[in-house]
């Protein structure tokens, strides 16, 4: 996760777009890992992905290593429900965003400053008792 530059986020679609709503949406978007592992993502609150996100936390993100020529190269599909940081997360998860995109980069893009807020996946865990038929 470390390594890997950009990822395919893919959310449901919400009910604002009423023809296309629970449709598969996916957007190509810049990820960081946080201490824990878990990907960090600083989204505008304008982003068709932020407002699927809002109203169904359910997604995933597949995760390639860069120069990904093919089916033969690592990859990874992570699932699990996507969650705005409490205020107090904010600035320490952007600060994480922002220093990943500055290595990366060789300078940090202001995608993670103004109105956009840091979000968190967590995976999903299975609830005990439920059958999956």
């Amino acid at each position: 996760m470390e390594q890997a530059q950009l990822a395919h986020l893919c959310t449901v679609m919400s009910a604002m777009h009423h023809r296309r709503a629970g449709y598969p949406f996916a957007t190509l978007t810049d990820f960081a890992s946080d201490g824990a592992g878990y990907p960090v993502f600083c989204l505008s609150p304008l982003a068709i992905h932020t407002r699927n996100i809002v109203e169904d936390p359910r997604c995933s993100l597949v995760v390639q290593l860069p120069g990904w020529t093919g089916l033969a190269n690592a990859r990874v599909t992570i699932f699990g429900d996507v969650f705005q940081l409490p205020p107090e997360l904010q600035e320490s998860a952007k600060d994480v965003f922002l220093q990943k995109q500055a290595r990366r980069r060789a300078r940090a893009r202001p995608d993670c400053r103004g109105r956009a807020r840091a979000l968190r996946a967590a995976p999903r865990r299975r609830r005990r008792g439920r059958s999956a038929g």
